[in-house]
């Protein structure tokens, strides 16, 4: 019915001239990594790592392809133009947990469990320079993430070796 609808009043068609912004950005974060393994006793390691977080503040372009009504709204407001962007987003930290037990020189079982911050991120925006435009936000409200493998390890030979395992 794209009569009856607001877009068919100003000659839009409602989901036919939808108008969207690509936005491309990129920027270079630095962070580090630490990680301890540890031989409790023979044939049996423990292992413990950290990544830590990553603050990117991108810097890019918005480029808007606004079908007939958003070109209207374009021509007269500002609103939808090209114009530099800028974001910000923190990846987050991750802290894992290993142990590896070799049973005989056949067979080996390991385990992992690894939690992931992903509450860090509640909001990914978007700012534009183009003072008209208002900010772009996409509400994440993430949580946090656990993961658990456990896997064995078969040495068929000294150059082949068969892995298998389940994670959650």
């Amino acid at each position: 019915v794209a009569s009856g609808g607001f877009g068919g009043a100003f000659g839009g068609v409602p989901a036919q001239n939808d108008g969207y912004v690509k936005v491309e950005g990129d920027d270079i974060a630095a962070g580090y990594s630490v990680g301890l393994i540890y031989e409790v006793v023979p044939n049996f390691r423990i292992g413990m790592a950290y990544r830590s977080k990553l603050d990117h503040s991108l810097d890019g372009r918005s480029h808007f392809n606004n079908g007939v009504l958003g070109g209207a709204i374009s021509n007269s407001t500002s609103l939808f133009t090209p114009s530099g962007i800028t974001a910000g987003i923190t990846l987050p930290e991750t802290a894992s947990f290993g142990v590896h037990f070799k049973v005989n020189d056949l067979w080996s079982i390991m385990g992992e469990v690894e939690w992931t911050r992903w509450s860090r991120i509640k909001e990914f925006r978007v700012r534009f320079d183009n003072a008209q435009q208002p900010d772009s936000v996409i509400t994440e409200n993430w949580s946090d993430t656990w993961f658990i493998a456990l896997g064995t390890t078969y040495r068929l030979s000294r150059d082949w070796v068969l892995r298998s395992g389940v994670a959650y």
